[in-house]
């Protein structure tokens, strides 16, 4: 190996002590710009002294910088269609509208109920369940949704065979925007409607409000019975139900759990108005009474509107 050329390494040398040494009192202080020794000022050569001071500012923008973008793309919305195995107990966001009312029955463990429903996203249906941990806490904040509202929800997918489902933690896992009714209706004219797309039809699963007067109430809870059950006609003839969950009301505080009738269910000749979606099933003849038609199936309490009082008295019987 070549001989270093004379003078380098002196010259070397003396720069790294520079650099090292106090040139006051000759002991090593490092990159410390003050002397612990001789408590005498050491200035660094300038680079060293901008890379020293601006790295922490550069280092704080960046992780800011990454922060922000976690939060635009850590969870990138997917449609349902694309969700796969590849995705199983993966964080994912999705967004669509809630397809039928959501359930909600005794948990397993106890203590509380377990919430189940399911979004439609246009390109596909996925199953969202929320335990009893997450439900209080979920209707306390106003997050169960109701049949046709619009969700955003970001919680954990879990795939077993075939079947895909993800599970709500918290209430910031899910955002719920209410629908706007798509028509004002008469119970009477809603009565007389088919479902279908043609004009002079009305979907399934619409959101619609309907007004009538109320002609029957059946609020209290019987073995078997899951819904308050209502029924309102308009200005004509026809008749249309309507139906509440009790879970519904016991979630939102109209009644408390293990009540048998609620008391703030419409009275008899009452008028009222009604939010909620649409639901149809195909009149017959049973026992000498019509069944089927139209239901209105109400997501929240609020959304049975009084117009006009009836007979309170009344709102408990059958």
């Amino acid at each position: 190996m070549a001989p270093m050329p004379s003078g380098i390494e002196e010259f070397i040398h003396s720069h790294s002590t520079d650099v090292v040494n106090c040139p006051h009192c000759g002991r090593y202080v490092g990159p410390l710009e003050l002397c612990v020794y001789c408590r005498r000022f050491h200035a660094k050569r300038l680079c060293t002294r901008i890379v020293k001071y601006v790295s922490p500012l550069l280092a704080i923008v960046a992780l800011g910088a990454l922060y922000g973008l976690g939060e635009w793309q850590g969870h990138p919305s997917k449609a349902i269609k694309e969700i796969s195995e590849k995705n199983n107990y993966a964080y994912i966001r999705f967004a669509g509208t809630v397809c039928k009312a959501p359930s909600m029955y005794d948990s397993e463990e106890g203590g509380g109920k377990t919430l189940s429903f399911c979004v439609d996203d246009k390109s596909g249906m996925l199953e969202v369940k929320a335990y009893a941990h997450s439900t209080g806490r979920m209707a306390a904040a106003g997050q169960i949704p109701a049949s046709g509202d619009f969700v955003e929800i970001l919680a954990n997918l879990t795939i077993r065979g075939d079947d895909k489902s993800v599970i709500i933690n918290s209430p910031d896992q899910i955002s719920v925007r209410r629908s706007e009714a798509e028509q004002v209706l008469d119970a009477s004219a809603l009565a007389a409607l088919k479902p279908g797309l043609d004009p002079g039809q009305i979907r399934r699963n619409a959101i619609i409000t309907m007004s009538g007067t109320v002609v029957y109430v059946s609020a209290e809870r019987q073995p078997g019975q899951y819904s308050v059950f209502l029924r309102l006609r308009g200005k004509g003839e026809g008749a249309v139900g309507v139906s509440i969950p009790w879970d519904r009301l016991e979630s939102e505080g109209a009644v408390a759990a293990g009540d048998h009738v609620w008391a703030g269910a419409p009275g008899i000749g009452a008028e009222v108005s009604v939010t909620g979606a649409l639901r149809y099933k195909e009149p017959k003849v049973e026992k000498g009474k019509r069944k089927g038609g139209w239901t209105v199936d109400v997501g929240h309490v609020g959304d049975i509107a009084p117009i006009s009082g009836g007979s309170p008295q009344e709102a408990n019987r059958e």
